[in-house]
């Protein structure tokens, strides 16, 4: 799924909205284990890079590694989970899943994946075969 400039828009302000730099540089290295921001921005070592630029930033890094709705499944599951033994409030998720319902996918509860929503088929049909 290629997301909208909407849907990505909502996602960077939802992450901006939650959580701090440490904690969104947290989460997106669950996804991309070595990832470091200060080489993805053009602010230097020595100035802190704004949390909307960093939310941002990852958004664009996500989406170029087709890894938008896993990031998104990663909110979902730390509103209800937590990180790092901590609970976070994501604001604007009912948006984004309302977006990406848009799209034609759903997300399981019990995988924690996104699905695409077989009432809306997007994909060819194979059962043609």
């Amino acid at each position: 799924m290629k997301p909208s400039g909407w849907l990505m828009h909502m996602t960077a302000r939802a992450l901006t909205e939650s959580m701090d730099v440490r904690s969104m540089i947290h989460l997106v290295r669950r996804l991309i284990p070595n990832y470091e921001i200060g080489e993805r921005t053009v602010f230097s070592d020595d100035i802190s890079i704004p949390d909307k630029d960093v939310a941002i930033q990852i958004v664009r890094d996500l989406t170029r590694k087709d890894l938008m709705l896993d990031l998104i499944a990663l909110l979902i599951n730390i509103q209800e989970s937590g990180l790092g033994g901590r609970k976070y409030n994501i604001p604007h998720l009912h948006e984004i899943l309302g977006e990406i319902r848009k799209a034609g996918l759903i997300y399981d509860e019990s995988t924690k994946m996104f699905y695409e929503n077989p009432r809306v088929r997007r994909t060819r049909n194979w059962g043609v075969l």
